[in-house]
């Protein structure tokens, strides 16, 4: 399932927690999402077979007593992602198959029912996502290397459960028909023929020999591009920019103070040092505002 768009939000909350303090906790924060944190029913059930996971798993848990119910940051570290994962990967299968086996054949219980479905990896893997894009310690490169291919893994396996492709097929069939009668809206007719098409795109069409062949290129691709993520976040971390308060000209001043305590945190100590990182929060007022043409390119050139 793809991820909410408070992801995103979930990002810049994140990133400011991991640059406010070691112990990064996080006060007023700003409501980003509400539907994605219910758990299907099924998945609920699922989670009943994992309750010693859960309970020390702040990942698992509500987060319903949260500031606008967003996560407990100061509560997860690195080893929660896996357990957490393996039982939203379990739940989603557990939703998936359900529609499937499902004797209603209407739009609500086969596509409405698979929008819905994942709802727990959906919350899981939205956390996971921000912070393998903004966490690059060791451990969390770690969990990260081991989980990308069963995540690929685990998609391609979305895709292939018995009888599941045969329902959306079902629906695929009848969209125009219902267009036509006036009984879907757009929307639905929209939905039938992107999930449709999302399936085909998967290989499941593609015999038992080519599907194997294509999940293990699914495979590749991700632990490549697991790869490649470090590295960015890598150089971000190291690349830096060493200036002074001249060459900040055209900077506004909220700038000017960020790169002055990057300056401090990376442990230039002249009254007069400032760096800028390849960090977005720098580079990219950097390149906005400087009025230093040289400055800007060799910031660009490094971005």
């Amino acid at each position: 399932q793809p991820m909410r768009a408070w992801s995103v939000a979930i990002q810049l909350v994140t990133t400011r927690a991991f640059q406010t303090t070691k112990a990064f906790r996080p006060r007023a924060l700003t409501p980003v999402f509400t539907t994605a944190l219910s758990v299907s029913t099924t998945a609920a059930d699922n989670m009943c077979k994992t309750t010693a996971i859960s309970e020390g798993n702040p990942l698992l848990q509500s987060w319903a007593a949260q500031p606008f119910h967003l996560p407990p940051f100061e509560e997860i570290n690195p080893g929660h992602f896996q357990p957490a994962l393996e039982a939203a990967m379990e739940a989603h299968i557990a939703d998936l198959e359900a529609i499937a086996s499902c004797t209603d054949n209407d739009f609500d219980s086969i596509l409405g029912a698979y929008d819905r479905a994942g709802s727990l990896y959906s919350k899981v893997g939205g956390v996971y996502g921000n912070y393998i894009s903004s966490l690059n310690t060791p451990d969390m490169q770690e969990v990260q290397s081991a989980m990308a291919p069963i995540l690929s893994r685990h998609r391609s396996k979305c895709y292939n459960i018995p009888g599941l492709f045969e329902k959306v097929t079902s629906m695929y069939d009848i969209r125009e028909e219902m267009d036509n009668k006036g009984e879907w809206t757009a929307e639905q007719v929209r939905l039938a023929g992107r999930v449709y098409t999302a399936f085909v795109r998967m290989g499941v069409k593609l015999n038992e020999e080519e599907k194997k062949e294509y999940g293990d290129i699914q495979v590749e691709l991700a632990t490549l591009q697991t790869k490649f993520m470090q590295n960015i976040l890598k150089d971000e971390e190291t690349w830096e920019m060493v200036i002074t308060a001249e060459d900040m000209a055209g900077c506004p001043e909220d700038l000017v103070a960020a790169a002055r305590q990057a300056a401090v945190d990376r442990g230039h100590e002249g009254a007069d040092e400032y760096v800028i990182t390849l960090g977005r929060s720098l580079v990219e007022p950097f390149l906005t505002y400087s009025t230093r043409r040289d400055l800007r390119k060799k910031a660009f050139d490094a971005w």
